[in-house]
């Protein structure tokens, strides 16, 4: 056989459908939660572009264009949605999707045992290209067969008139107008409360990637509270000394920014900026104020792990009392959790004991800490120790296990980690975690990076292959999934200043928002004893088992989208009509 032979970077997918449509260009709506990529087609004729949503709310309009023909520069505008009656909604706000370059699928590629000076590139690498950041701009140059994604921010205030409201999209290239197609918005009878009544935590990483960011992490936090989403940590921490053998501190700054997040930005939950991860995976406890947890020098190799030395006991103890303390002063005490560990690894000798005694510690000193730990599974041994829990809900964690730990009185997060890869045809686990969270009775969910970043992710979607120990003395070399521990990019290698959405951020944020759907229905359907709500809620948790395929398995993990948009549509008319007192 002879065949031309190219590089596959250089192949675009041919497809004629957009010459069917007006001036060659195919409009089309595609569902928020399936991704936009280059080679998508076109679906119907883009005549029925729609979108509905709760009063203080925000959901996407998405929109695929694509044409035979090379547009240079082309123009996105959309009218404000108006009712019959005249009334306006604010002017839906337009952005851009881009594209990132991706090498080979989402893993946590290990590299161990390769020299440094050896470039590590997995096997089966290939270029790929995946949507991801939501750049807030209106004009794009259109390549010929090449699908641009669009995602249209629509927002109802809390105090919009419930109805219809319609507008148009203009779709031009200078003056000329080349497609003009309506849009709808369908705002029903209820409200979306200030406060999100699920949390969604993501770790502040602004010191990783710090060459990429303009933005300060107050910035970057609200943002994020624009999405319903927080921080882990209010940046601005107290300040722990000690002197004269005598801890003490200072909570003026910390003051300030609290109030910020609690009073203004509505955060239901942080971590107490106390002891924050004071062991992770298989290490001993970090030192605290110059004192050590044992006698001797770190790895502290052959002590006992559940015997701490009398001085930091005491200092440890006398810290948390003053920070606990000062909560209960300021009324912010059932804001916070202590994050005591990520990931301990109870396989390691000693972990066991090591968890165990410093729960017992915190909890002499303040019995009311509520002390969470990322575990994943189920620790018998931790049973009463561990206040609050996080369970993976892909089936690290059994529902027989889950009911032990809500019958013990533990509270529960799910935790995320490498689960939220942008290279997946679809945004199905981060619509979907306030889904399990409200089936499987837990606060909400966690995850360990909103930006840490090792790259230009503007340029690839991969990470650098770093070098961690999940055990003293071990080095390992790995790269992370693909867009793991990023969930917004930096604005400042494009030209923008503050942080810029995802595809990936909108989702969460709309499923922080199908949280509040869940409910509320839940609360009407027990209330009025109403039959077809509570069927609604059961098609609900039916799309939520335990175990399931996985965050970056979206295809597997949600097969078909539309299924859980429709049903999503369908919980909010039932809500309006059984929503006779405004909620």
């Amino acid at each position: 056989m002879l065949a031309e032979v190219v590089g596959v970077n250089q192949v675009k997918f041919q497809h004629s459908a957009a010459e069917t449509h007006e001036n060659g260009i195919a409009v089309w709506q595609v569902n928020p939660v399936v991704k936009i990529f280059p080679d998508s087609t076109p679906k119907g004729k883009g005549t029925n572009l729609n979108v509905a949503l709760a009063r203080n709310e925000s959901e996407g309009l998405q929109l695929g264009i694509r044409s035979d023909k090379p547009y240079p520069k082309l123009s996105l505008t959309v009218s404000e949605p108006k009712n019959e009656a005249g009334s306006a909604l604010p002017a839906p706000e337009v952005n851009v999707i881009g594209y990132v370059g991706i090498d080979a699928p989402s893993r946590y590629f290990q590299f161990t045992g390769i020299p440094a000076y050896r470039r590590c590139v997995p096997g089966n690498s290939r270029g790929e290209l995946y949507p991801d950041p939501v750049i807030p701009k209106s004009e794009f140059a259109l390549e010929p067969q090449h699908t641009q994604g669009i995602y249209i921010r629509v927002n109802a205030p809390a105090d919009a008139e419930p109805g219809r409201y319609r507008g148009t999209i203009a779709l031009r290239a200078g003056e000329k107008v080349l497609r003009e197609l309506p849009y709808s918005v369908q705002v029903w009878n209820f409200t979306l409360p200030d406060r999100p009544e699920m949390s969604a935590i993501f770790d502040n990483r602004h010191g990783t990637g710090r060459q990429f960011k303009e933005y300060t992490p107050m910035e970057a936090a609200e943002f994020l509270a624009r999405k319903r989403i927080s921080f882990d940590e209010i940046p601005a921490k107290p300040r722990f000394r000690l002197e004269n053998g005598k801890v003490k501190a200072d909570f003026t700054e910390f003051d300030k920014a609290a109030r910020v997040w609690f009073e203004e930005w509505n955060i239901p939950l942080a971590y107490l900026p106390l002891f924050r991860e004071h062991f992770g995976w298989g290490h001993p406890p970090k030192p605290f104020l110059g004192v050590q947890p044992y006698e001797g020098k770190w790895p502290y190799r052959g002590v006992d792990r559940g015997r701490f030395t009398a001085e930091y006991r005491r200092v440890c103890q006398a810290a948390l009392k003053l920070m606990m303390e000062h909560l209960r002063r300021k009324g912010w005490q059932d804001r916070f959790i202590l994050y005591i560990s990520d990931e301990p690894h109870t396989s390691v000798p000693g972990i066991k004991e090591q968890m165990i005694a410093l729960c017992d510690m915190l909890h002499e000193a303040e019995p009311e800490v509520k002390i969470y730990a990322s575990t994943w599974g189920y620790v018998p041994e931790w049973l009463g120790k561990l206040d609050v829990w996080g369970i993976g809900v892909q089936g690290q964690i059994s529902e027989e296990n889950l009911k032990k730990l809500r019958d013990s009185g533990a509270q529960l997060l799910i935790t995320t980690d490498g689960h939220m890869c942008l290279d997946t045809p679809y945004n199905a686990i981060e619509r979907m975690l306030p889904l399990f969270a409200w089936k499987y009775g837990t606060r909400g969910y966690e995850f360990w990076g909103a930006d840490w970043l090792t790259r230009n992710p503007f340029e690839w979607g991969i990470h650098a292959v770093h070098t961690q120990s999940d055990v003293p003395g071990k080095p390992q070399r790995i790269r992370y999934p693909n867009g793991d521990g990023y969930i917004f990019y930096p604005g400042k290698p494009i030209g923008l200043r503050g942080p810029v959405s995802t595809v990936r951020l909108e989702s969460l944020r709309d499923g922080i928002e199908d949280g509040s759907y869940y409910l509320l229905l839940e609360r009407l359907a027990n209330e009025k004893n109403d039959a077809p709500a509570k069927a609604l809620l059961e098609r609900a948790k039916q799309l939520a088992p335990i175990p399931n395929a996985g965050g970056r398995n979206s295809e597997k993990l949600l097969p078909d989208p539309d299924v859980l948009t429709k049903l999503r549509n369908e919980i909010g008319e039932a809500i309006s009509r059984l929503c006779e007192v405004e909620y």
